[in-house]
């Protein structure tokens, strides 16, 4: 094997336009994929090069060569030495000057790296890199970014698209459409002044609003679902995309990225099932029987039932599976298997899998976890190529596998020397750490982690360490949390008062040989550096509804997360259909409310009075306008208005990246709105056994609600229920996941006034009921013939789970005790049990239980329990607890005395739980429901 330096670069960011002879700064990402350190012979420079050129096939210039027509250097910087697989992330500032003579308006962005050949390398071809066009000149730049579709829609039947419009140039944009197509393409053509292309077909189109330069906006259409006259073939796939301008009105700096497609779409009637979600162990030891425990999550993403789910979960060497299993694979192991009576269209389910598998792959084989649904093909489905899915790599072998799972530290680094941080560690492989790790955490200038090597001085410019501790003997599954006293160090590459990426590493030092070495990194995210103070929202409350111009009262609360006391600062609200709120820009730029986005509608700026001290958090009340966006209007299928609200400060803060808070969906207009505030019922009921619902159903629009509406409770396999679809005609749900208790009729309601109604019905299992696992208890309200309500978002509400059943369902509500006790200090604790099933229950015990993490569960029946072998927690004691009838509850007293966890940090918190029938004796109607966390 060559020894020596290989630099490449793998990323290059930059503006997607800049106008002529303006300055831009590009970022290049350089990496040394060789197996020792660069530096540059005779003490000269590495440097990056940043060019743009007339081609996309980018060779970098040699040196002093003369001016070439076709390409131009628009920047250089020294990237410095590299250490081996280092990699570095260098800001070029770089002027927009096309190459010599050349009147176009877009131009390929390319890098090279060390262009003046100052190191010798293993590999001198691979020094360049091509992004892609970049847009140069004055002009706006039209681009789709987005396309929202159902993924299946029935033949001629009406859809909602929503499209996302990007101005991408260096100039506003006029008015200009978006047209949605589907194509038997995965490509889309702009339509040209001659015939029609046959592979495509036009199904909606919707106007698309000024757009500022950089700026961005989602709009929605009524789409019809047409088939293009090529698709000639049952089943031919069909693709679903969009193009903005398709006319070509508009004069771009590009008119090449107009088009955009989404992906498949399916059309006709018929199921279509998906994988969306496979859980399962990280890491497996081959060679050996290993229980296997996680889960499979189906879809069915067509336009009917499904009838009847079957879905394989695999072990396979490929990171693809087939549509279905080869005879005599070798390539594949199924590990476990899952099954659902059916799904209905649009309904996602979740299914767990178990069992004890024995994979003979040989040993060092790639392996990846995947799951394959439906494919013996028991019913015909809309698509068949859709079936497979891998979750990702799997570790083979036995031995520890350690990750960090978790951080908890500070938004912004206090102006101190030290400050508190704690992290998560995990073995998520399949041997015990018999020793111990190091777990180190870092400050960064990039959202990634580089271990350093083990000797030398610290050669990595974007990290700097902060101090660690060690973590001693963890056993495979168990976690544990760390306290670290980190210290406060910038990375070098920091400039002054920059956000940096707040990380954590374990196994540092590499003393642990682990199953996986490339998962020992985590980011948790942004940290302010600087010692100013750096104002949050963290709650908003304002009506449901409000009508155009209306004066009305909003609370929020304002925390002051930075170091210094911040005053003068403003509170803004807006409206719009985009969902987040305005972004803020560091000074000098303008607060967002003196120059808002023309899609965000401005409602008014408050100016708290009072100052706030670092720490200190206010809760205040100002009055507000409302105001429709110029581009949202009145329509049966706009966008919803989403309310936001953005803090500013007249002085720089560490971070205006959390300035902004996202509030919600707020209907406008005048009209009624009709939400269910509260719905009430049994916990269990006998099947085919009637019993009483109380709904209250509440008014919360702005105008009058004059009667003809209903609201219907349903028993559902689903905790949350469909919201009218405003394209639908009213029906009841699908009598396949649900069913229908009962009906009632609401009243005529004013704005702001509530009825309670009472209704009974029987208890019934849906069809698609898998047995074992809960219903719950949900109810709808509507108005009928369906009227024009502010919002539909809001009108269903799930109670929680209903069971249906003959059996004992035994919970436990509350647990007394001291919140601080010092170690094998007696204390007495209180367990309140009820049994909330339909029979009564014999005497049982509650087992009291030490753990380090704050939500457990107890396994599946047949599983060995928590306890037995897992070091994160311990049975302090057990209660006996008295028969129970149905409905009763008791309360049992006991003594205990408790310890810290081994290997536990000092100071770590622990939680006191309760876990009725702990080894699970007895048949419940559930058992997902006996474990109670008091804290």
């Amino acid at each position: 094997m060559d020894h020596g330096s290989d630099l490449i670069i793998t990323q290059l960011r930059a503006p997607d336009s800049v106008r002529f002879g303006a300055p831009f700064t590009a970022t290049v990402k350089v990496c040394n994929q060789g197996s020792e350190a660069t530096y540059a012979q005779n003490g000269g420079a590495v440097l990056v090069d940043v060019y743009l050129s007339t081609t996309s096939t980018l060779e970098v210039p040699v040196p002093n060569a003369p001016p070439s027509p076709e390409i131009r250097t628009v920047g250089e910087v020294d990237v410095g030495p590299l250490e081996a697989h280092e990699c570095v992330t260098r800001a070029v500032t770089a002027t927009a000057l096309p190459p010599m003579e050349q009147p176009a308006t877009s131009f390929y962005l390319g890098a090279g790296i060390d262009t003046l050949q100052s190191v010798a390398e293993l590999d001198e071809t691979n020094n360049g890199f091509v992004r892609g066009l970049m847009g140069v000149g004055l002009g706006p730049d039209l681009v789709v970014t987005e396309v929202k579709t159902p993924a299946s829609v029935k033949p001629g039947g009406a859809f909602l698209a929503d499209v996302r419009v990007c101005n991408v140039g260096t100039d506003d944009s006029s008015f200009s459409n978006v047209a949605l197509y589907t194509s038997t393409l995965d490509t889309l053509s702009l339509p040209s002044q001659g015939a029609p292309v046959a592979t495509q077909v036009p199904v909606g189109s919707v106007p698309v609003p000024p757009l500022e330069a950089g700026r961005c906006l989602t709009v929605r259409t009524q789409a019809l679902a047409q088939v293009p006259p090529a698709a000639s073939q049952p089943g031919q796939p069909l693709y679903v995309g969009a193009i903005v301008d398709p006319s070509a009105s508009l004069t771009e700096l590009r008119e090449d990225n107009n088009t955009r497609v989404m992906g498949r779409l399916g059309v006709g009637d018929g199921p279509d099932l998906v994988v969306t979600d496979v859980t399962g162990p990280m890491n497996v030891a081959l060679g050996m029987p290993f229980p296997f425990s996680g889960s499979v999550t189906v879809c069915n993403v067509g336009t009917q039932q499904a009838q009847g789910v079957h879905a394989d979960v695999l072990l396979s060497t490929e990171p693809t599976l087939p549509a279905s299993p080869q005879p005599g694979s070798q390539t594949e192991h199924g590990v476990a298997q899952a099954q659902a009576p059916g799904l209905d269209a649009g309904r996602c389910v979740t299914l767990p899998v178990s069992g004890t598998s024995y994979p003979a792959f040989q040993p060092g084989t790639p392996l990846y976890l995947g799951a394959r649904v439906d494919w013996a093909q028991s019913a015909p489905e809309l698509r068949v190529d859709n079936n497979t899915f891998i979750k990702g790599a799997v570790g083979e072998g036995h031995g520890p596998d350690l990750v960090v799972r978790s951080m908890k530290g500070p938004t912004n680094l206090p102006d101190s020397y030290s400050f508190p941080a704690e992290a998560q560690v995990c073995n998520v492989g399949t041997g015990d750490l018999y020793g111990s790790a190091y777990l180190e955490l870092f400050l960064a200038t990039e959202a990634e982690l580089t271990i350093p090597p083990m000797s030398g001085p610290y050669p990595i410019q974007t990290q700097a360490p902060l101090g660690g501790t060690t973590v001693f003997s963890l056993s495979a599954g168990q976690c544990q949390t760390v306290a670290v006293n980190a210290d406060r160090h910038l990375p070098q590459g920091a400039q002054p008062g920059q956000p940096l990426y707040l990380g954590a590493a374990i196994d540092t030092f590499s003393h642990v040989q682990e199953l996986n070495e490339d998962n020992n990194t985590f980011i948790q995210g942004l940290v302010g550096t600087g010692p100013e103070a750096d104002l949050v929202i963290t709650d908003v409350r304002a009506p449901a509804n409000l009508t155009d111009g209306q004066a009305f009262t909003a609370t929020y609360k304002v925390c002051n997360r930075g170091n210094a006391l911040a005053h003068d600062y403003g509170v803004s609200l807006f409206l719009s259909t985009e969902t987040e709120p305005p972004v803020s820009r560091p000074p000098p730029a303008p607060p967002v409310y003196a120059e808002p986005p023309r899609a965000h509608a401005f409602l008014g700026r408050a100016l708290p009075y009072a100052a706030l001290e670092a720490g200190q958090c206010t809760t205040e009340s100002s009055t507000f306008h409302a105001m429709r966006p110029p581009d949202a209007m009145p329509s049966p299928f706009a966008r919803s208005l989403n309310l936001s609200a953005v803090v500013d400060l007249p002085q720089p803060e560490p971070r205006t990246d959390n300035n902004g808070f996202a509030a919600g969906i707020v209907g406008l207009g005048s009209g009624p709105d009709l939400v269910i505030t509260e719905l009430q019922g049994p916990a269990s009921v006998r099947p085919v056994e009637r019993f009483t619902t109380t709904v209250k159903v509440c008014n919360v629009g702005t105008g009058m609600m004059n009667g003809g509406a209903y609201v219907d409770v349903y028993a559902s396999v689903d905790d949350t229920l469909p919201a009218p679809d405003p394209l639908a005609p009213l029906n009841p749900l699908p009598m396949g996941s649900h069913r229908i208790v009962g009906s009632a009729m609401v009243p005529p309601l004013s704005a702001g006034a509530c009825a309670t109604r009472q209704i009974t019905g029987w208890a019934e299992l849906p069809p698609l009921a898998i047995p074992s696992r809960p219903l719950y208890l949900g109810a709808i309200t509507y108005q009928a013939p369906q009227a024009q309500e502010l919002r539909l978002d809001n009108n269903t509400r799930v109670a929680g789970p209903l069971s249906v059943g003959n059996g004992p369902d035994l919970v436990v509500t509350s647990v007394e005790a001291p919140d601080t006790v010092a170690p094998w200090e007696p204390f007495a604790t209180t367990v309140r049990v009820c049994n909330v099933g339909t029979d009564s229950v014999s005497s049982t015990e509650v087992a009291l239980v030490m753990s380090a993490e704050e939500t457990w569960t107890l396994p599946p029946q047949g599983l060995p329990g928590p306890y037995t072998n897992d070091p994160s927690q311990y049975v302090a004691g057990f209660l006996n607890v008295a028969p129970l009838q149905a409905g009763q509850c008791v309360s049992t007293l006991g003594m205990l005395s408790v310890a810290q966890l081994p290997g536990a940090s000092p100071g770590q918190p622990l939680y006191l739980s309760a876990a009725v029938d702990p080894f699970q004796g007895r048949a419940e109607l559930r058992e997902d429901n006996n474990v109670f966390v008091k804290g």
